[in-house]
């Protein structure tokens, strides 16, 4: 994502945190190869929607993972847990 890429990832743990399903990438279920398949040739296919992704990959990174915004987060955790 940060390289601006879009992604496929199967759906397990921590996948929708940084896939966007249909926005940035995609998460197909657990063990569903033919699903991962068919979500590569679509990007194989399709440059405009491999671009876009890419663009949504990275502006996601740019916000949501940047050391500002993990701090931010654990302050939240630490003062809800506090609370």
């Amino acid at each position: 994502a940060a390289a601006g890429r879009p992604a496929i990832s199967f759906a397990c743990d921590g996948a929708h945190e940084v896939i966007a399903d249909g926005k940035n990438g995609w998460v197909v279920p657990m063990r569903d190869t033919a699903a991962v398949r068919d979500r590569m040739a679509q990007l194989l296919e399709d440059a405009a929607l491999r671009a876009s992704f890419g663009v949504a990959a990275r502006a996601n990174v740019n916000e949501s993972w940047t050391v500002e915004a993990m701090v931010a987060q654990i302050d939240d955790l630490y003062r809800r847990l506090l609370a």
